[in-house]
Parts: structure tokens; sequence; C-alpha cells
């Protein structure tokens, strides 16, 4: 053999350590590159050794550096299969009720039509300039937090992907993924909507509304409808208080008559009416009276009559039940801002505007509404980023799948596998002319 060819020989050895060292792992790069070296460079003089011995010993450091990097790529296989695995099951629930039940036109779940109304577009920018509103000024939204507006907006914003979380709770392991989903929340988020329970100091102030339109269901959580017994101070007053029992009774007897399974009768509906009617006009002619001294003197009968006027409408959606189940809400003792969310949403109910003694229960609700809001922003980006994650996770499993398999592997002129002895002198000679 020629002294040029013997010099590429001893090349080609160690273009071969080199194009795989990389791919290696530290302690097997260190072991197979001093092995070939001590075998290519030992004292005696490249060119007065027999090439044929240390072409044999270069190829057997190359097979025992092959070994060693199949089986690290083995190992890191299965440690990314394993983390793929896990990524994927925390992230699959999440991802259901954070981006399929939670801001869909942001998120392209909902088909945009190539033209969007003017109107359409008041309502989106009111939506978005409402959120900005009541998060970022507190102290200039107390109006919307007094009359329910603002947690009714996060009720509409929230209530749904808190419906769907605390339905997939409410299954079994095998059937959900909740318990990954909660494990990667608490990861996330604080778990202040999740653990902070709401007590009965909270809760009896509550007052709801139920209906889309028209005549609107009033009253207050685990109490009956029609709240009459939260009457304003001239409800209360001795002049009125017959006429309250009066309504509160016809009331007691419409409710009987729907637990019974039966409509209410037309005898009922029409008295219920009509005494409901009659204390309201009563109120509205001592509010005129009362208006002459001044708006002060006038303000109570104001407030009366605005209480009056949802008495009435309760009633009107009362007689026009068919069963107890259509007025009768079901009770919400004690639970987090999330299972409020879902309670509401599952009975159909928005918040009505807090009484003057409302103040506090309604300003807790509100940070915890507005708090569930940022949550869920928050778990949305979470996982956003972690389905990115996933997918160079799955990009870099396929990578070190085809390594372990042999099907590529970077080196000189691009993939040397399948190629003949040859062929790979020739690329690297081809790539260090």
């Amino acid at each position: 053999m020629s002294r040029q060819r013997r010099e590429s020989w001893c090349r080609f050895g160690l273009r071969m350590v080199l194009v795989h060292y990389r791919l290696s792992a530290p302690g097997a790069r260190f072991v197979a590159l001093v092995a070939f070296l001590a075998i290519a460079f030992r004292p005696a003089d490249c060119h007065s050794r027999d090439p044929v011995a240390d072409f044999d010993a270069a190829i057997q450091a190359l097979v025992n550096l092959e070994e060693q990097r199949r089986k690290d790529t083995a190992e890191e296989l299965e440690r990314m299969r394993k983390g793929l695995a896990e990524l994927g099951s925390r992230v699959h629930t999440m991802r259901q009720w954070t981006q399929l039940n939670f801001d869909l036109d942001k998120q392209g779940k909902i088909p945009r039509p190539k033209t969007v109304s003017k109107y359409l577009q008041g309502l989106e920018h009111r939506k978005e300039t409402t959120a900005y509103a009541l998060l970022q000024f507190r102290d200039q939204s107390r109006g919307a937090v007094k009359s329910g507006r603002a947690q009714n907006f996060f009720l509409d914003e929230c209530g749904p992907a808190a419906f769907e979380m605390l339905y997939c709770r409410s299954l079994s392991r095998d059937q959900s993924r909740q318990g990954d989903a909660d494990d990667f929340e608490r990861e996330v988020l604080s778990g202040m909507t999740t653990n902070y329970k709401l007590d009965a100091n909270i809760i009896r102030h509550i007052r709801y509304r139920r209906g889309l339109t028209g005549s609107k269901l009033t009253g207050r959580l685990n109490e009956k409808p029609l709240d009459l017994d939260h009457l304003n101070s001239v409800l209360r007053q001795a002049a009125f208080k017959n006429q309250v029992d009066r309504i509160a009774s016809w009331r007691d007897r419409a409710l009987a008559e729907l637990e019974k399974g039966q409509p209410v009768s037309p005898d009922t509906a029409g008295k219920l009416m009509d005494a409901v009617q009659t204390l309201l006009d009563e109120i509205r002619a001592e509010k005129k009276k009362q208006a002459k001294f001044g708006f002060n003197a006038m303000r109570p009968y104001l407030q009366a009559e605005r209480q009056m006027f949802a008495v009435y409408e309760g009633a009107a959606r009362l007689i026009e039940a068919n069963e107890a189940a259509d007025v009768v809400v079901e009770e919400f003792k004690s639970g987090t801002i999330c299972e409020l969310l879902a309670y509401m949403q599952r009975n159909n109910l928005h918040f009505d505007a807090a009484d003057d003694n409302g103040d506090v229960a309604y300003n807790t609700l509100y940070t915890l509404l507005s708090k569930f809001y940022l949550d869920l922003r928050a778990l949305q980006q979470a996982v956003a980023d972690s389905e990115q994650s996933y997918v160079g996770m799955a990009q870099r499993e396929r990578q070190i799948a085809d390594v372990k398999l042999g099907r590529s592997v970077s080196g000189a002129r691009g993939d040397l596998w399948g190629k003949t002895l040859d062929g790979i002198q020739g690329a690297i000679e081809a790539d260090n002319p």
C-alpha cells in the first residue's frame, strides 16, 4: 500500500470518530477518541505501521463507540417518550376547558364571517373595553359591582369553562384526566380560586335573576323565589305589612300547587298579581307625596318601588311555571368561586343588584371572579406553551428513534449510513480536498 493511501486511511479513521463524536454521550466520546488516538498515533510513525491492522483497530473503536451511542440513545428515547406521555396527559383536559370553552373567538374556534357588521364590531369593542375597565380601573367599577354587571361579565366569560371543569372532576379517573389537569393547574396558579371557600355570610347576600328576555324570576340563593324577607325600610313599615304578608301567602300557595306537579291555578295567579300590583300602587302614591320634601325623603320610596318592580316580574314568571323545578333553585350552601360559577351556569342564573348591605359580599365576589378570569388567561397561555413543548419533544423523539434504528446521522456530506467503505472514504476526501 502506498504512503499516500496509508495516510488517507488514517485520516478516514479519525474522521469516522469525529463524525460519531457529537452523537454520543460525553463519557463514550472521550473513551472512543482516546482509544483511536492510542492506536493511530502511538510512538511508531503512522507511515511505518501495518495499515490493515491500524484500520481494523480504528474500525473496532468506531464499533465500540457506536454500541455505546446506541445504548445512550435508547435510554434517551425512553426518557423522551415517558416525558411525552406525561405532558400529553396533563395538557389534554386543560386544553379542553381553557381553549374550547373560553375565549372562543380568539382561539379560532368560531367561524368568522368575511364581513362583520358595525353592530357586531361594536359588541366586540365593548367586550374588550369592559374587561380592561373592570380589571384595570377597580375603583371606577364600583357601580358595576353593586349592580351585578361586573360579576355577570365574568360569569358569561368563565361560566362554561367552570361548568366543564366541575363536570370533569365528577367523573372517575378512568373517564377523565382532570386529576392530571389539576396537577398542571397547581404548578401554574396560586390556587386561590380553587381553594378559597365562600361562607354563608357571602352567599346569603347573593341575589339572582333568571330569564333571558321578558320577565325575570328573582330571589336570593337558598331561599324561596320572590324575596320578601329582605325588604327595604319602607316596605317593612307597619302600613305595608298586611299587603306584604298577603303577597307571601299567595306566593306560598302558588309554590304548593307547583310542587304537586300542576301549573298555578288561575285564581291563585290572579290574586297574587293583584296583591303585588296593589302594593306597587301604594308605594308609588307615597313616593309622590315624599317628593315634595326633597330627594332624600323620596329616595327610600324610590328604592322600594324598584324592589317591587323585581317582585312584580318574579310573580309574572312564577305564574307561568308548569312545575316547581321551573322556579325553585337548588341550594348552594358553600363552595369555591369555580363551583359557584358552575352552579349559576347550570341553573341559568345571573347576579341581580346587591342591596345596601351586600357591598362587602359583592366586592369579594368581584375580586374572586376577576382572579378566576385572569387564572383562565394564565392557564390558556401555559397550555399553549406546553403544546409547543410537546411538538418539539415529539420531533426530537422521532429524531432519536431514527438514530437508534441507524436511519440517520449527521456527518460529512450529510448521511453516511448505507454507504460502502469506498463511498464513505470518497465523501470524507471530497469534504477535505
